[in-house]
């Protein structure tokens, strides 16, 4: 929570300092991993961030989030393909509109604009349907 206090504030050095004082308290702490990989991956520092989220994954491997921000990552890092897995790892666990929205994206990108057309289409209807149900069971 400190690192990413001092990160808002724009104090880089003290984020990372605080990251790796909670990693050093906390070796197995799968989500002091993820925060600390996405914050690599914002720094630009992609086989860092790659490698810390892995650690994350190892130790929460059915943890959705964690794979859909894995997936982030490698986005991030320009490997399309292995965010790909990533993301439908994450589904496969928790499905949610989010990750199905980052799917597509990685989709588009491949080459895949049919698949990810058809996925748009199939998640747009389910939204559509799910507020007309949240809807009508309000009134």
């Amino acid at each position: 929570m400190l690192a990413e206090l001092a990160m808002q504030d724009n104090h880089i050095k003290q984020g990372e300092y605080y990251f790796q004082k909670s990693l050093k308290a906390d070796p197995l702490n799968a989500f002091a991993h993820l925060r600390y990989a996405q914050f690599l991956s914002h720094q630009k520092q992609h086989s860092q961030a790659i490698k810390h989220a892995k650690k994350a994954l190892r130790i929460k491997t059915s943890c959705a989030i964690c794979w859909q921000i894995y997936g982030d990552i490698l986005q991030n890092a320009k490997q399309p393909k292995d965010a790909l897995k990533a993301y439908q790892r994450s589904l496969a666990i928790a499905p949610n509109s989010d990750t199905r929205q980052h799917l597509i994206v990685v989709l588009q990108q491949l080459g895949e604009h049919q698949r990810a057309k058809r996925m748009q289409q199939a998640l747009d209807a389910w939204k559509k349907n799910n507020n007309f149900t949240l809807n009508t069971t309000m009134k």
